[in-house]
């Protein structure tokens, strides 16, 4: 971790955009602290360089701060609306989006409130 904050926060935003992409890449969509110290991309056994779990639990609290976290949104807001754009649920049919949030409801970390829609019906997404 950096000294210097303004350092530190560019830092932190570099890391937000590489967890992210790897995830992406990867198809993983879930982050266990403990767990990611060990694996690639927060170690790299080649260099012999990892990233310390307070610094991890730092940068993992800085995407919750830029997610939708404890948000609740409509269903038609998550696919359709302007902060989602380049996401990749953008777009995506409201049925299997649908479909996926009440897995993640089933697992607690979403919660679904059924409106006479999806455009009405809403979701709050847990960290």
């Amino acid at each position: 971790q950096q000294p210097n904050e303004d350092t530190w926060k560019e830092q932190r935003r570099l890391w937000c955009d590489l967890i992210l992409a790897y995830y992406r890449h990867h198809r993983l969509c879930q982050l266990s602290l403990a767990e990611a110290v060990t694996e690639s991309p927060f170690n790299n056994r080649q260099i012999h360089r990892a990233l310390r779990t307070d610094t991890l639990r730092e940068v993992v609290d800085e995407l919750v701060k830029q997610g939708f976290c404890n948000t609740v949104l409509t269903l038609y807001e998550l696919a359709n609306g302007d902060d989602t754009v380049g996401q990749e649920f953008y777009n995506l049919d409201p049925a299997t989006l649908r479909r996926s949030l009440e897995v993640l409801q089933s697992q607690g970390r979403a919660q679904l409130f059924v409106g006479s829609s999806d455009d009405d019906t809403g979701v709050k997404i847990f960290p």
